[in-house]
């Protein structure tokens, strides 16, 4: 499978080059969306309850309506599943990469090699965010204005730590090639 999610995204990597993470959203994101999505169909079922089924059932329109819109949720359900899956994050020993799935048709893919990697912050907002560990993590390259950005990531100060850690590691080996 992971063959076929870096074909469909044109990620190439050289023989040289090794994945250091790859990483999604925190797991709690998705669970957000989730939960918006069981009230939907919470408030479908108590309608239900509350009108009575056999009422519901009589008339053909509300029928319809009930399973449109319990269908509606069910493809939202996948759709979150799916943004959330394909957007990615992905540091290796050159470079690092920011896949954001916008919808399910539309992607944008940034990348900046490690050399050009000025600064790395983390930030944790909120109480969920705070009590299961996770925030944005920012990586601000030189002589662009593209900041990438770590969105929503588990642990996020280690993440921080890991990128800053390969970038230097990378500048100081080009560092020292260039001198030899």
């Amino acid at each position: 499978m992971a063959n076929w999610f870096f074909k469909n995204y044109s990620f190439r990597k050289d023989p040289d080059e090794k994945i250091i993470f790859r990483v999604h959203r925190h797991w709690v994101t998705l669970v957000l969306s989730y939960i918006k999505a069981f009230l939907s169909l919470l408030v479908i079922f108590l309608i239900i309850y509350f009108v009575g089924p056999a009422r519901i059932y009589s008339s053909l329109i509300a029928l319809a309506i009930f399973a449109i819109w319990f269908l509606v949720t069910m493809v939202y359900i996948f759709f979150e599943w799916i943004v959330w899956w394909l957007d990615l994050y992905i540091l290796t020993t050159k470079r690092i990469v920011d896949i954001e799935q916008r919808t399910l048709f539309s992607r944008q893919v940034s990348e900046t090699s490690l050399d050009r990697i000025q600064d790395v912050t983390f930030e944790v907002k909120g109480i969920l965010a705070t009590l299961f560990n996770y925030g944005n993590v920012r990586v601000e390259t030189a002589g662009s204005e593209t900041i990438i950005s770590l969105d929503q990531v588990g642990d996020p100060e280690k993440l921080q730590k890991t990128i800053f850690n390969t970038a230097n590691k990378d500048q100081k080996e080009f560092h020292t090639s260039t001198i030899i």
